[in-house]
């Protein structure tokens, strides 16, 4: 006789939905917003990427932003700040941040010099 299973099912509610990403996105010398999703629900997101220095040695900036539910106030998380990468692919650890409904999540990019770094981003949604 075959062996019978109890396979749990997952509730909808608990299955991460992506809710933006790009990649590829030239940033230039100024804040360059990689993506920028309006959060569809006072909930919390994961966000995280890359960015890819192509060419030559520059400073780089990147960051996100979000508004805290419970402050209703702008914060934001740095991964790179006026920072001298060398050519590479550098990663943007996933961080969760609860974001308010209604409010945009926006990852930015700033390089040094122009034409020499791109970015990616994604941002999920998980409860």
């Amino acid at each position: 006789m075959p062996a019978t299973y109890n396979v749990p099912t997952v509730p909808t509610s608990s299955v991460p939905a992506l809710l933006a990403s790009a990649r590829g996105v030239a940033v230039g010398t100024s804040a360059t917003t990689v993506v920028s999703p309006t959060a569809p629900a006072t909930s919390t997101y994961l966000v995280g990427g890359y960015v890819n220095v192509t060419t030559a040695t520059t400073v780089v900036t990147v960051q996100v932003q979000w508004t805290d539910p419970a402050t209703g106030s702008t914060e934001t998380f740095t991964w790179y700040s006026a920072a001298p990468l060398a050519v590479g692919i550098y990663p943007l650890a996933a961080v969760p941040v609860v974001a308010q409904a209604g409010a945009a999540i926006t990852v930015s990019a700033t390089a040094g010099t122009a034409n020499q770094v791109t970015a990616a981003a994604v941002i999920t949604q998980l409860a």
